[in-house]
């Protein structure tokens, strides 16, 4: 493998998430994958050592991408990717999506680019972690967002739109899609401390769930009450959100 310079350093301050993501990734190394907000590449390249060789990356144009074996693309992620409909068997985006103004556009344009049948792989702060909701009551921010933004910095270099599982839920049904799983790097202590609060959420749920509007969602919001009541939306530092274009 081939890098500008001697080291590459992920663009988290969570470690551990790039040798979680990677066994989510289909088990056939010959598929195409995209790496949407790759950075300088470091997930490209524990991608390359695993065995895959058909990569592509994209990022700002000031990006300094430094995996010379893989194709890059710079590209304004809150507009357009630079690739054909039905592009990629698989899509991975790592710590992206909480630095987008335009959401729906950048679901709409990986999902464009995905196959059907293709595989998605987002992961972003978890703000449905019981220790977030926690730090919500108190100081009226998301830990995933703490401080007020900064207007002298990009929006792209803080996290000004953190979405929670509903967000996902919505946005991939919107274009296509379903989530298939959900995982974590890690459970985070100071959310297992409010473990005892899960009866009683679920019991809200369930009781929303009698209303006519939830009965209207039928299964949709069976799902809704699934995934928010999952171990990973619960208890998870970052939580990984696995989905796959449904086949035309």
């Amino acid at each position: 493998m081939v890098t500008k310079s001697s080291q590459l350093r992920g663009h988290t301050f969570q470690p551990d998430i790039y040798d979680r993501i990677l066994p989510l990734l289909p088990q056939d190394k010959e598929s195409s994958v995209l790496d949407v907000g790759a950075g300088s590449g470091f997930f490209c390249a524990k991608m390359l050592e695993s065995g895959y060789e058909n990569l592509t990356a994209c990022d700002l144009p000031d990006i300094d991408f430094q995996v010379e074996e893989v194709p890059f693309h710079g590209c304004n992620l809150n507009e357009s990717l630079p690739y054909s409909d039905d592009s990629f068997d698989s899509v991975v985006s790592i710590e992206v999506v909480e630095h987008i103004e335009h959401q729906a556009n950048y679901f709409s344009e990986i999902f464009r680019i995905l196959k059907p049948g293709g595989r998605v792989i987002f992961s972003t702060p978890n703000i449905q972690g019981l220790a977030s909701r926690m730090h919500f009551l108190l100081h009226g921010t998301t830990d995933g967002a703490r401080r007020p933004f900064d207007p002298a910095k990009e929006s792209g270099l803080q996290h000004v739109n953190c979405l929670g599982v509903q967000h996902f839920q919505y946005y991939i049904a919107r274009n296509g899609g379903e989530i298939v799983s959900l995982g974590t790097n890690h459970y985070r202590f100071s959310s297992l401390v409010f473990a005892p609060l899960i009866p009683f959420l679920a019991l809200v749920m369930w009781c929303r769930g009698l209303g006519r509007k939830a009965r209207r969602q039928g299964g949709y919001y069976q799902e809704h009450c699934r995934l928010h009541l999952s171990s990973a939306a619960l208890f998870g530092r970052i939580i990984f959100v696995v989905a796959e274009k449904k086949p035309l």
